[in-house]
């Protein structure tokens, strides 16, 4: 910061040799001081600047830490995602085998309940037309007797 300073010996001087007078010279020197100090005083320093800059590294080295966990976080619950996913995909196989079981199971059942009426209704025919037969012959046999 020596380019900042200010050399108040020669400032006095030169005041001095303007005019000024001995205490005039050196109250416009301690002004000059003072507000170079009031300017300067908010201004960062290289110290400052290092402190910023060990602050930002920590940050992205937080960063990165927080980061590497979210990726293995996202990594866990992908793979979570697959076992469910393979979970459900054997599931549905389970489910579909036994529906096509269950399926089979009414298909022969309702098979075997439309086998058993047909032949039910088979003998009922047969039966009505024997009796119609007999009872034909037995017309046949009575008109013919007449």
């Amino acid at each position: 910061m020596s380019a900042l300073t200010l050399d108040t010996h020669r400032t006095v001087k030169r005041l001095m040799e303007a005019g000024f007078s001995s205490d005039q010279a050196e109250t416009v020197t301690d002004v000059l001081v003072e507000t170079r100090a009031a300017d300067l005083a908010p201004l960062a320093t290289k110290d400052d600047l290092a402190a910023v800059k060990d602050d930002v590294a920590a940050v992205k080295d937080d960063l990165a830490a927080v980061e590497a966990t979210l990726k293995a976080d996202i990594r866990a619950v992908q793979a979570d995602l697959r076992t469910v996913e393979a979970t459900l995909k054997a599931d549905i196989r389970t489910v579909e085998a036994t529906l096509k079981a269950d399926i089979r199971t009414v298909e022969a059942t309702l098979s075997a309940k439309i086998a058993e009426s047909g032949r039910a209704t088979l003998q009922w025919t047969v039966g009505l037309l024997l009796a119609q037969s007999a009872l034909i012959a037995g017309l046949i046999k009575l008109l013919a007797g007449h």
